[in-house]
């Protein structure tokens, strides 16, 4: 039997602005919404002080098959209800 490591994905670069940046308030994202500035349907969050992009979640139902992946490479499938204590 073979041990697997669960690694993150590579991290992004990005570009840090040349103006300090400043966490917001949960007051001042609402402030944002009520004024235009973002709309309850954008795909926008505030996490721990920071407007990040939302990520899609993927949601598994009992019964569903997901698949395993070793190295990069499916190498099979696995119920759900396997996967629950």
């Amino acid at each position: 039997m073979s041990a697997t490591t669960l690694r993150p994905p590579a991290a992004r670069r990005v570009a840090v602005p040349p103006e300090p940046v400043l966490p917001l308030t949960v007051e001042q994202y609402h402030a944002m919404i009520r004024s235009g500035a973002l709309t309850c349907g954008d795909p926008i969050e505030l996490l721990e002080g920071w407007l990040v992009n939302k990520q899609k979640r993927q949601v598994f139902l009992l019964g569903d098959q997901v698949p395993v992946v070793l190295d990069g490479n499916e190498v099979g499938l696995v119920a759900v209800d396997d996967l629950l204590p």
